[in-house]
């Protein structure tokens, strides 16, 4: 009998997963923990890294957040993004959790992924941040740790 076994790293240099399928990484940013925030929610600082796109600064707010490869590198995306880089890619959820600037939570809807909730936490760790996400689908499945870890 063969299986679909799906592969993770599951390397702690780039996160674990968890029991319940759910993905969970911490790293260490540099300070203060009011930068760090910033560049989680503000459009424009989230954009050089991640992806742009409108927040609501509260709970019960809508994020929406617009995927398009090209904003945050030169390099070309793997073939399965290509269309998602030509067009962009609009995902939109609801801020579940808004307490600058030590908890930000959103659900992530859409883009052909399963439905999943990501939290992230921040905390000063000496001149450090200490930064935890963890991102879960809603309706876990064999294939939940593959897209929770994208």
């Amino acid at each position: 009998m063969q299986t679909d076994a799906v592969q993770v790293n599951t390397s702690k240099e780039y996160g674990e997963v968890l029991e319940s399928g759910a993905v969970r990484f911490e790293r260490l940013l540099p300070g203060p923990i009011e930068r760090v925030w910033s560049y989680l929610v503000e459009r424009d600082k989230r954009a050089t890294w991640f992806c742009g796109g409108e927040t609501e600064p509260r709970s019960g707010g809508k994020i929406d957040l617009f995927f398009k490869h090209s904003q945050i590198t030169d390099e070309p995306p793997p073939e399965s993004a290509r269309k998602m880089n030509d067009e962009g890619s609009l995902m939109s959820g609801t801020v579940t959790v808004f307490e600058p600037p030590h908890r930000f939570a959103f659900n992530w809807v859409g883009m052909g992924d399963p439905d999943s909730d990501v939290e992230i936490e921040l905390s000063p760790a000496g001149d450090k941040v200490k930064l935890v996400l963890c991102r879960a689908v809603t309706k876990p499945s064999n294939e939940a740790p593959r897209f929770v870890a994208a």
